[in-house]
């Protein structure tokens, strides 16, 4: 009974430790994702959504009024003065023009559509940013494991080599294998080499983009079932340039409309002279006549039209684009979910032919064929460990396509897998529902 309850206590410490090491890695990619949200990238983009709601803020507004002043029938000569000459006076006035009412409006709704742009520019510059942490972070843990597995791969590889040293000594014929072991580790030394150059570059990533070089690994991510393609980022931005388009055509047919000024001017005549000089009062209104609407306003249109064809092509390719790429994309998540299931069965598989060879090693004295058993079962863990790398690399870059959407469960570092809507059109099935990392 007593045993029975000491287990019981140590699987609910075990538990609780492993909930705590999963609560902080939670935090910690919390913190990095709160360190991501300050990035130069996202923040430009940010600082573009102001630029342009400012501009359409001002857009409607009218010009400045001209202020002026001025001497009025000052004769030439100089023979005349303000109380000598009755048509000579001191002026001053004012010109308001009033532009097109139309265009104004629809050169405010061109930025504020290219304002609603940007905001969607914003969230799909914070998706892509994400995705890059998400692909620095599983890298990083890429390598560490590699770089474990390979150390492990150099013992096997030094065992076997002392072992046909000792064969060669007993004057067996093993030259040949020798050398073998030597040429492969020379390759695995070769392969640490690289997974250091790999691992500066990507923690150089992950302090590019959050000013730190701490890691944690990647929360559960689940491939999003196939939406429509207006969800679609690149979609998105290419319906706001249709929008934009349109105003142009609205503004180009506003143009046909008039300009008004008004103007008023006061003046002042001098009564001290010769003459009882009064002043006066200047009115003036005027408007604009399309009288040249052949050679200025329709070529504007029908170019405004055009444009307007244009981007409409643009957004049906790109439509069938992203949707062939999306489509592959999620195909070959489906193929790296088939091969780890593969890899994992494979794995199996020879782990019972090393429980196998070890029995028959202490009968026959075969060190090669068991240490060649383990090295398979290394080469599987490598390729497993860089197919959860690129699992976590294509769903991440799956995922940051489409708007508002949670790339990761912050909650759930639970082993990664795909989920599929009642209504999902999507070409290929989803995932069954199986245990594993992917």
């Amino acid at each position: 009974m007593r045993f029975i309850l000491l287990l019981l206590t140590v699987f609910a410490v075990s538990t609780v430790n492993a909930q705590e090491k999963i609560d902080a890695d939670v935090s910690t990619y919390t913190n990095l994702l709160k360190q991501l949200d300050q990035h130069p990238a996202l923040e430009a983009v940010r600082q573009q959504v102001i630029e342009q709601r400012e501009a359409a803020a001002g857009a409607g507004g009218l010009p400045d009024p001209m202020v002026m002043f001025g001497i009025n029938n000052y004769p030439a000569d100089g023979s005349g003065g303000f109380d000598r000459f009755a048509m000579t006076s001191k002026s001053i006035g004012f010109v308001q023009k009033i532009p097109n009412a139309g265009v104004r409006a629809s050169s405010v709704l061109a930025k504020e559509v290219l304002s609603n742009k940007s905001r969607i520019a914003v969230d799909f510059t914070h998706q892509q940013l994400i995705a890059a942490l998400n692909t620095a972070l599983a890298e990083q843990s890429r390598v560490r494991q590699e770089k474990n597995l390979i150390k492990e791969d150099i013992k096997l590889l030094k065992q076997e080599s002392a072992y046909w040293d000792g064969r060669l000594q007993a004057g067996d014929s093993a030259l040949d294998e020798r050398s073998r072991v030597e040429a492969e580790l020379a390759q695995s030394e070769a392969k640490i080499a690289t997974l250091y150059a790999e691992e500066i570059q990507f923690r150089e990533e992950l302090k590019r983009l959050t000013q730190t070089t701490e890691t944690v690994p990647v929360p559960a991510i689940f491939p999003l079932p196939w939406p429509n393609t207006s969800h679609i980022f690149p979609v998105l931005l290419a319906e706001k340039d249709v929008q934009v388009a349109r105003a142009n055509v609205e503004s180009a047919e506003s143009a046909f409309g008039s300009n008004y000024q008004f103007g008023v001017t006061y003046a002042q005549r001098d009564n001290t002279g010769s003459f009882d000089g009064g002043d006066f009062t200047s009115v003036q209104f005027g408007v604009s006549i399309p009288l040249w609407a052949s050679k200025n306003q329709k070529p504007k249109l029908r170019s405004a039209q055009a444009g307007v064809s244009r981007v409409q092509a643009i957004l049906a390719d790109t439509k069938s684009q992203w949707h062939q790429q999306l489509a592959t994309q999620f195909a070959k998540i489906k193929e790296t979910q088939a091969t780890k299931r593969a890899l994992e069965e494979k794995k199996k598989a020879i782990q019972t032919q090393i429980t196998s060879l070890r029995n028959a090693y202490e009968a026959d004295g075969r060190l090669d064929i068991l240490i060649a058993a383990k090295r398979s079962m290394l080469g599987l863990s490598v390729q497993l460990v860089q197919l959860d790398a690129r699992y976590i690399k294509q769903v991440s870059g799956y995922n940051a396509m489409f708007q508002n959407v949670q790339v990761t469960d912050g909650q759930n570092l639970a082993p990664l897998k795909t989920v599929k809507s009642k209504n999902d059109s999507h070409p290929l099935e989803a995932e069954p529902k199986e245990k594993g990392n992917l």
